[in-house]
């Protein structure tokens, strides 16, 4: 009977020599075991945090960039946010997954060292 809330639904979490298992692992492996899926989801891409940083910082939205190397969560939330977004290509999202997604940011450099030039 409890509230069943999960963080964020990142499969892989990126490590040296091959990826480890994230929340998003988690909650199918609940998924198949229980039938149960998270009530809320409050992390990436949802909306949920955005609005709460917005919020107890007092800034309007278009005052934030969400920079991130996932399509699916950390751009996604950026976009769905109405936050700018900077999509860094130096982790998890390849070029043929940047140029096959839906989920397109307003900027794409080659590294967060990049991110630099636009502060």
């Amino acid at each position: 009977g409890a509230t069943y809330i999960a963080t964020h639904p990142d499969i892989n979490c990126p490590a040296k020599d091959t990826p480890l298992p994230d929340v998003g692992s988690y909650i199918k492996l609940f998924e198949a075991s229980t039938g149960r899926v998270p009530e809320k989801i409050i992390g990436k891409p949802y909306t949920i945090m955005g609005e709460e940083i917005a919020r107890k910082l007092k800034l309007n939205k278009n005052e934030f960039v969400m920079v991130g190397d996932r399509l699916y969560t950390d751009i996604k939330f950026g976009i769905n946010n109405k936050f700018h977004s900077i999509l860094v290509m130096s982790g998890e999202t390849t070029a043929k997954m940047r140029d096959e997604s839906e989920v397109k940011a307003e900027i794409v450099l080659d590294s967060l060292n990049d991110v630099v030039k636009y502060l």
